[in-house]
């Protein structure tokens, strides 16, 4: 399972607690989560607190720079990050 919730603060917040729920629902699965990087210490501070609870929150967080990649989208680099990505 893959959260992609990269832009807003907002966003961010308001998905943990759905990200929470399917965590409590399927222990099982393996959930990572897209997010812009600004926010990544946002998104760790939720899988902290999940953590004390014995489970965590996501099993990974993958950077996607989605703002540096709309300011340069034809540059190599913005295309090399992308492809790292996938």
């Amino acid at each position: 399972m893959l959260i992609v919730r990269t832009g807003a603060m907002g966003d961010v917040l308001h998905t943990l607690p759905a990200v929470a729920a399917m965590r409590l629902a399927h222990p099982e699965w393996q959930i990572g989560w897209a997010i812009e990087p600004r926010w990544r210490p946002l998104l760790e501070a939720g899988v902290a607190a999940a953590a004390s609870s014995g489970m965590p929150l996501v099993d990974r967080i993958h950077e996607v720079p989605t703002r540096g990649w709309n300011q340069r989208p034809f540059s190599l680099k913005t295309l090399r990050e992308i492809r790292e990505l996938r």
